[in-house]
Order: structure tokens, then C-alpha cells, then sequence
């Protein structure tokens, strides 16, 4: 996203300007970006460094120009190309809850809800990670309201990509026109959606006065 690219004469070096626009008092001016050689084919491409977006600052209405000498020293320019620069990423979302109170996704229906807020009104990605290192998306169409605030209710195929266990994480990433993008912090949470070993009865025994149950779980309550 910081690379210039065109075509040009092959075998003769093109010499690349930015002309900053007039702004308050200050009068337009031109800054040298770079020179290349274009390839073969003629085509041609030169990266602009971090320093150098820096230097020439946030904004719009900025041109870029290219020009190429031929052989005796005629000098020809290209036609100006309008570009802005844009490298301030938007303010991180915020996940503020995973899976109700304690933070613990569940079977049950109520409890696979992850809350948060980020800039109103725009389009979020919600990815999760199973080890805290690599992360997969969970769903990139999670949109903010008005004010702010974005709500996801997982579905079992998206539980499913989380492996069981403490120490599962979620971010929230926004990015805007121009591609800049920020995550929150990660959010840890748990995930225990398989049901407890089910209780098994071991025998019934009767006598006059009572019938006995005898179970390996006392989750039976008797």
C-alpha cells in the first residue's frame, strides 16, 4: 500500500516528485521520492519509506509526477496523479464480555454472547485463538450501532473451531478506507460446552419399607 507503480521507457531512469499542496500560508512545493529504472517491459515500481509518508504528512490533494529524460535531454512529465495520504489507524475496539459473568462459553443457549464497542456505525472482525499465537476469524460481518456497541452470538460451527479449556482468547479488528487497521487487547475466556460423564445405575434393591437406588453419581440427588 506504499508502493508507486507505472510503466515508462525500459532502460532509462524515472525520477518521481510529490507535490504538496498550498496549505494556510504555505505555498505548494515539490519533494523528490525516488528514482528507478523500470524493467524490460517497461514497468516500474518504488516503495515509499515510513520516513518519508512521515515527512510528508497526513492529507489529501497531494500529486505525484513522473518524468523520464530521453537520449539528448528532452525532459518529459507525466500527467499529475492525485493521491492522499493515510496512515493513522482508527481507534482499537473494546470486547468487554465472552460468555456471560464468569467469562465461561457453555451449552447453553444464553451463554456464547461476546459483547464490545469500537467506532459507531462500522464493520468489525471478531477472530479467536486457541493458544494466544495464531488466530482464525470467527465472523468479519459484525457491525456497531449508533453508539458504539456490537454483540455476537456464536453459532455451533464457530464454538466449534475453539478447542475445550481456560485460556481461549478473542480479539476485535477495524479497519478503515485506506486499510489502516487496530485490534483490542485479547480477551481470555473459557470453553466448556461438553456435557459431565453421565451417572450410571448400578442396581436396585428393594424391601418392605423402601426401594433403594444405588448410582455411581450422587448428581442423582437420592
Amino acid at each position: 500500500d506504499q508502493s508507486i507503480r507505472g510503466t515508462a521507457v525500459a532502460g532509462r531512469i524515472v525520477h518521481l516528485q510529490a507535490e504538496i499542496p498550498a496549505r494556510g500560508s504555505a505555498k505548494a512545493y515539490n519533494v523528490e521520492l525516488g528514482s528507478v529504472m523500470p524493467d524490460t517491459d517497461g514497468s516500474f515500481s518504488l516503495t515509499l519509506s515510513s520516513d518519508t509518508l512521515r515527512n510528508l504528512g497526513e492529507g489529501n490533494g497531494y500529486k505525484l509526477i513522473a518524468s523520464q529524460s530521453d537520449s539528448v535531454g528532452n525532459l518529459g512529465n507525466s500527467s499529475p496523479l492525485t493521491f492522499s495520504i493515510d496512515t493513522i489507524a482508527p481507534n482499537a475496539p473494546v470486547i468487554s464480555k465472552v460468555g456471560g459473568r464468569d467469562l465461561v462459553i457453555s451449552s447453553l443457549n444464553t451463554d456464547s454472547l461476546i459483547e464490545g464497542s469500537a467506532t459507531a456505525n462500522s464493520q468489525i472482525t471478531l477472530k479467536g485463538s486457541n493458544d494466544g499465537l495464531s488466530y482464525f476469524i470467527i465472523d468479519d460481518t459484525v457491525t456497531t450501532d449508533s453508539d458504539g456497541n456490537f454483540n455476537h452470538n456464536l453459532t455451533q460451527q464457530q464454538i466449534n473451531t475453539f478447542e475445550q479449556g481456560s485460556q481461549r482468547q478473542v480479539i476485535a479488528e477495524i479497519s478503515d478506507s485506506a486499510g489502516n487497521t487496530s485490534a483490542s487487547y485479547p480477551f481470555s475466556f473459557s470453553m466448556e460446552t461438553l456435557p459431565p460423564d453421565a451417572p450410571a445405575i448400578a442396581g436396585v434393591t428393594a424391601d418392605q419399607n423402601s426401594l433403594k437406588l444405588n448410582a455411581e453419581s450422587y448428581a442423582l440427588g437420592l
